[in-house]
């Protein structure tokens, strides 16, 4: 397969930590041509830090209207992803993911190999109480579906690897 485009997949830009670290480093590796992303709320300054100033493309999703309150959207994350289909045929795309990039749809003709820093969308998992807590209480009756989504997405990739026995532990049992 000869590739097109290197593609980058990571769930949001918003601070400077350690999934970007690790965006940094593959950047480095692979020189990407663009990035998809539910949202970027990251400084300028982060950017060309992580992106060696280089000038990319930022692809995001309408969660971006909502800035630095875009977790009190993590109902609609599922739905911000289906509107991030990767159309570039022949690519290959890497993401970094914690919540839900992983199950972005690519076309068959590219690969994806995901790389999990977290159990991914463990705001669901073992974080529910600290997330749906005060008035996020209400919103707690949609976590069973968002673990099936959760488990539905972890098969979409070509490749996975973690960063964690703990975290391959839990990839491999879903």
């Amino acid at each position: 397969m000869e590739i097109r485009k290197k593609i980058l997949v990571i769930d949001w830009l918003d601070t400077y930590g350690g999934s970007e670290k690790v965006v940094k480093y593959l950047h480095e590796l692979y020189n990407f041509d663009k990035v998809y992303t539910l949202v970027n709320v990251m400084s300028k300054k982060n950017l060309d830090e992580i992106f060696c100033k280089k000038k990319i493309e930022i692809k995001t999703t309408f969660l971006q209207v909502l800035g630095k309150y875009f977790r009190y959207g993590l109902p609609l994350f599922p739905m911000a992803l289906k509107t991030l289909k990767i159309k570039e045929e022949n690519s290959l795309i890497i993401s970094v993911s914690h919540s839900v990039v992983k199950g972005i749809e690519f076309p068959k003709t590219s690969q994806h190999f995901s790389y999990l820093v977290a159990r991914n969308l463990k705001y669901i998992w073992e974080e529910k109480p600290l997330y749906f807590k005060g008035f996020r209480r209400v919103f707690s009756f949609i976590t069973p579906s968002l673990k099936k989504y959760d488990i539905r997405m972890s098969k979409r990739p070509t490749k996975t690897a973690s960063v964690s026995s703990f975290v391959s532990e839990w990839a491999n049992k879903k």
